[in-house]
């Protein structure tokens, strides 16, 4: 029938695209308790094929530990507000963690599929999104640096400047005047020592 293998042609071409996405697809009965893990979502957490429990408590053993409870709690959150509104959606960024110790950052969506005649069924994606992560704390990471560095440039420093037959008296001077006044090349880094004070002088 060519319906059915146009069908099954574009099923392929949706798996291979989720696949090179490093997306994957669940489904949760409410009613029985059975949730169902696309290969894609087994492979985000670690487990091998055809191995997944196929129960909630075994995708909450999947959770980063400090995880858990923040996970339960939106989960729980969302389907006490999807019994009065079935078209609202969930979405939550969580950690997960592989029975390797791997850990991963997933971006999980989903909807109740009450609308769509299948009611008590939940459904929704996962993506791998701790790339994104990892840049994002780098970022942090680096922007604490320049503020740590802004802050100690409020502060004031010592300079003292031993010249080879004489001798220049300390003076004090702004952290960037002397950062300034070392890239001017003026007087060789190896010749000044700072010490950082306070800008009351403590």
């Amino acid at each position: 029938m060519p319906g059915a293998a146009s069908r099954d042609v574009n099923g392929d071409v949706l798996a291979g695209a989720l696949a090179a996405a490093r997306v994957g697809v669940w489904r949760w009965n409410l009613n029985t308790g059975e949730v169902y893990w696309s290969p894609e979502v087994e492979s985000l957490f670690g487990v091998a094929p055809g191995s997944f429990g196929g129960s909630i408590e075994a995708y909450r053993q999947g959770i980063h530990p400090s995880d858990r409870a923040m996970v339960e709690a939106a989960l729980g959150a969302y389907l006490e507000r999807a019994t009065l509104d079935p078209s609202l959606h969930y979405h939550l960024e969580h950690r997960v963690q592989g029975p390797d110790g791997t850990m991963r950052w997933l971006d999980c969506r989903g909807q109740m599929l009450d609308g769509l005649g299948e009611p008590g069924t939940m459904a929704g994606t996962v993506m791998d999104i701790t790339a994104r992560k990892q840049t994002e704390a780098a970022l942090r990471t680096s922007e604490e640096r320049y503020r740590n560095f802004s802050e100690l440039a409020t502060a004031y420093v010592y300079l003292t400047i031993e010249a080879a037959h004489s001798w220049v008296p300390s003076v004090t001077l702004h952290l960037d005047e002397v950062m300034s006044y070392i890239c001017s090349a003026a007087i060789p880094a190896g010749m000044i020592t700072t010490s950082t004070v306070a800008a009351d002088g403590t």
